[in-house]
């Protein structure tokens, strides 16, 4: 699998022009049942830098309450992985 990047360009009356990327990841096939529910809905994506690589945690956005809990959750389990793999934190 790999990470797909898209460069835009956007042209404002022929001058200026601004440019952004988006990244998509793939879905493997076996675990598109578990995406498919969450398909059309609004959806907050947190990144964490992780020394293997890196992690996402996909929550909805209507579901804001106890998230600040559940973001510092992700940390935690994220350094605890590391921990017990014996790899040094960033």
């Amino acid at each position: 699998m790999r990470i797909v990047r898209k460069l835009s360009r956007k042209r404002f009356y022929g001058k200026a022009c601004y440019e952004y990327e988006r990244f998509f990841i793939p879905i493997p096939a076996k675990t598109c049942e578990i995406v498919r529910p969450w398909v059309g809905r609004d959806l907050k994506v947190q990144v964490e830098p992780f020394n293997l690589g890196f992690a996402i945690l996909v929550y909805p956005e209507d579901r804001l309450l106890g998230l600040h809990m559940m973001s510092n959750r992700f940390r935690y389990l994220l350094k605890q992985i590391e921990k017990e793999s014996g790899i040094r934190p960033r």
